[in-house]
């Protein structure tokens, strides 16, 4: 009796097929046929096709560390977002300052040296380029758009974990394909900047509130303080809110003092640091780098808000971010327990108990259900985006921009890392 052998093409298949059949892969591909790879398109296009630049920063000295830009670009356009289906979520129209339109520049830091770069996205109006159903209450003007290189999963599952580690804000997130005047530039992650919105991102009061973050690329921001723990070279604050151009010397004064405040708490090994540091915030968000495994703890980007300049007001972890080196410390703790810059080794250290039963308690309390969450997540992953995302990764290898690895492939590192990662 013969054996029957069944191959079922999906319509994202068989779209990259025909793009593959072409005498010579271009990546100017029109729209209908990034479609029908299966994923959400951002369609991109700005006035005269002009394209955003950015030259490589000067380092004031040889002891700062990395590599980031200056001089971006903001270039004016139109945005367009596209449901899988071929449905129009969002039209930013044509540019008309303050009225329709956005603005497009390269962002990032050593990712913006890559062929395909990461961008920012700043509407006109504000708008949930997410399309979540809920427009008055997730509309904001400030938008980004990740190229992850590694592991293009990484975010989605570090975000995961930040949501299950109970964050007050998880940043949204989701795969799209791009075209950028007409080319076609691979996956994108369309996600939520770090902002303050008080509806849906980082609540902190519109007058008196702050969101800093401690900068290793602070040598190329406008504003930016150091405190007595941390006046070297290596990491100093810069701001998020308020605006690095609105900011006064009054504001970055105070904060400077609080925040030395807070430092000087948390280096007492007798440390009354709950008067300064939210302890729950800062558990969960060292706990999410120990999951994950995180190698660079230098680009563990660190984001502390105050909601106001009250006495009452104290420092609170905001979203865990930068996911490029999640999955790199089997079998040992994240580098943060290296670092002092992070408070991990003093926290950890001090007779005050506070911290570590707040990082233990948080622990046995996600610790029975973390596994089954992620694999019930990638496994909703895998209905909805894995063969849109297979198509668009061969793509993406067929016109250079990376090694095709499979959606799969992904998702069974992922599993195995968490699998083992509880012991």
């Amino acid at each position: 009796m013969s054996s029957l052998y069944i191959r079922f093409v999906t319509p994202a298949m068989m779209c990259w097929q025909s793009i593959m059949m072409s005498a010579q892969v271009s990546s100017h591909i029109p729209l209908d046929s990034v479609l029908r790879l299966g994923l959400p398109v951002v369609e991109i296009m700005t006035v005269g096709g002009e394209e955003p630049t950015a030259d490589e920063a000067a380092k004031p000295d040889p002891q700062c560390s990395g590599r980031t830009i200056t001089n971006a670009t903001k270039v004016p356009g139109r945005i367009i977002v596209w449901s899988a289906s071929g449905v129009r979520l969002y039209d930013s129209g044509e540019y008309v300052q303050g009225k329709s339109g956005m603005t497009v520049k390269i962002r990032g830091n050593n990712s913006a040296f890559r062929p395909q770069k990461p961008y920012k996205i700043k509407l006109q109006k504000k708008a949930d380029l997410l399309a979540r159903g809920n427009p008055q209450h997730f509309r904001d003007k400030n938008w980004l758009l990740m190229k992850e290189w590694y592991h293009t999963l990484h975010t989605p599952i570090g975000l995961k974990v930040n949501e299950l580690l109970g964050h007050s804000w998880t940043p949204a997130c989701r795969q799209v394909n791009v075209l950028f005047n007409g080319e076609y530039r691979g996956i994108y992650l369309l996600v939520e900047q770090v902002r303050r919105n008080d509806h849906c991102r980082i609540d902190v009061d519109e007058q008196t509130g702050y969101i800093i973050e401690r900068d290793i690329y602070w040598w190329v921001a406008p504003v930016w303080f150091e405190t007595t723990m941390y006046n070297g070279f290596w990491q100093r604050y810069t701001f998020k809110y308020p605006d690095e151009d609105e900011v006064t010397q009054a504001q970055v004064a105070y904060i400077r003092q609080a925040v030395e405040e807070m430092e000087d708490a948390v280096r007492n090994p007798e440390g009354d640091y709950e008067r300064y540091l939210d302890i729950n915030s800062h558990a969960a968000w060292i706990l999410g780098h120990d999951i994950l495994g995180t190698l660079d703890a230098g680009g563990a980007n660190r984001y502390l808000s105050k909601y106001d300049n009250t006495p009452h007001s104290i420092f609170r972890m905001e979203t865990l971010w930068d996911f490029d080196t999640n999955f790199r410390r089997s079998g040992e703790w994240s580098r943060l327990h290296e670092e002092s810059h992070t408070y991990t080794p003093w926290l950890f250290q001090s007779r005050n108990r506070a911290f570590a039963k707040a990082y233990v308690r948080l622990w046995q309390n996600l610790s029975p259900v973390i596994e089954e969450h992620i694999s019930a997540f990638l496994d909703s992953l895998a209905v909805t985006e894995s063969a849109a995302l297979n198509a668009s990764r061969r793509l993406e290898a067929a016109l250079g921009f990376r090694s095709f690895v499979s959606f799969q492939q992904n998702v069974d590192e992922a599993k195995a890392w968490f699998a083992s990662r509880k012991t």
